[in-house]
């Protein structure tokens, strides 16, 4: 192989497989909200409780609480790296932390969304 081809291609390759492991890392994350929300929206229908919805609160809030400690364990590790040939390294973790951050923030507001409709439904049982 010419000097060109592995300077090329050595840089590439890791950027891929860097990427690819975040991306699974994510990835597994994703999976484990998406079956999360299904239980959830299978349990709390618009049949569902108001104990329901605040018990599908409570684990939407402790799932974005867990999302965003990841979030922030990528972050701070992206903060630390010193010698990072063109940031492929870097930019690959501040990207899973800003996809986990992002995770976080959706799961804070399906937390919102169903504190506010126990509420609503306690406030209707109370009239």
């Amino acid at each position: 192989m010419n000097r060109i081809g592995h300077i090329i291609s050595v840089p590439t390759v890791c950027l891929a497989i860097m990427s690819l492991s975040l991306i699974g890392m994510t990835g597994y994350t994703s999976a484990g909200d998406q079956i999360l929300s299904s239980d959830l929206v299978s349990r709390v229908s618009s049949q569902g409780t108001a104990d329901e919805h605040r018990g599908a609160a409570l684990v939407y809030r402790e799932r974005a609480r867990q999302l965003e400690a990841e979030a922030a364990q990528y972050a701070r590790e992206a903060a630390g790296i010193k010698q990072d040939t063109k940031g492929f390294r870097r930019g690959a973790l501040k990207m899973a932390a800003g996809s986990l951050q992002s995770q976080a923030d959706e799961m804070k507001q399906l937390s919102i969304n169903h504190q506010k409709q126990a509420d609503s439904m306690t406030a209707h049982q109370k009239e």
